[in-house]
């Protein structure tokens, strides 16, 4: 999931024209996400049937999703 992240970003940010203010904070806010991916895994993996460990897992990819979609959008 990380790799497939990564990949992304770095053909999103290929694609910016220049870098500007509000690419850096959405870059920034993506790649905050992207560092709990690690926490969110270990809480599910250590709690599996846990349905608390399982929506924490949810929305942090949940919040990935939509930083990268906000890092895409500021791209554009």
């Amino acid at each position: 999931m990380v790799a497939i992240l990564l990949v992304h970003h770095h053909y999103i940010i290929r694609e910016a024209p220049y870098a500007t203010t509000a690419l850096y904070w959405w870059n920034s806010n993506f790649l905050f996400w992207m560092a709990l991916i690690p926490l969110s895994t270990s809480v599910y993996g250590k709690h599996p049937l846990t349905p608390l460990a399982v929506a924490f897992y949810g929305l942090i990819m949940a919040a990935n999703t939509g930083a990268l979609m906000l890092l895409r959008r500021s791209v554009l």
